[in-house]
């Protein structure tokens, strides 16, 4: 009884670390991140590496978009359903990897003097596959993990 007043007793204080901490973001941030996404409503921010992290929603995708300490736009990544993929983009992948029947992930990802690069991870029968692919459908990337099963 005594570990989940313990347990209770750190949620809370690392909740109120949490907000009290959202609630010091730099003026410079907020104001960049408004401009890039006006009327867009943070889930959360995070601090990390010397850069800050927004969470929220855009429409029904969700996006992490992360700003140094200055302000400045570094990159953000927001997640698609299939028919938001680039047309040339969806139909290199589908014609490649027709047999894939559970995609973990698809993801645009934009970064700062870059073009967007579109994420598909999947997996297969013993492998995660990771592929990323520039806006027209070129395959620039392909990575295999192996699945580790308990």
């Amino acid at each position: 009884m005594i570990r989940f007043f313990q347990f209770i007793l750190i949620s809370l204080f690392l909740l109120v670390i949490n907000v009290s901490f959202a609630q010091n973001i730099p003026e410079s941030v907020e104001e960049n991140f408004s401009k890039k996404y006006p009327d867009t409503e943070v889930l959360e921010w995070e601090f990390f590496d010397k850069s800050y992290t927004a969470s929220f929603f855009q429409g029904d995708n969700y996006v992490v978009s992360i700003f140094d300490k200055n302000g400045n736009w570094q990159q953000s990544t927001r997640q698609l359903k299939e028919e938001q993929l680039p047309r040339k983009v969806k139909k290199c992948w589908k014609k490649k990897f027709k047999d894939v029947q559970f995609v973990t992930a698809m993801l645009e990802v934009d970064k700062m003097a870059e073009k967007p690069k579109y994420h598909i991870s999947f997996e297969s029968s013993q492998d995660l596959v990771n592929l990323v692919y520039n806006s027209k459908g070129k395959l620039k990337q392909r990575v295999k993990e192996p699945i580790v099963q308990d």
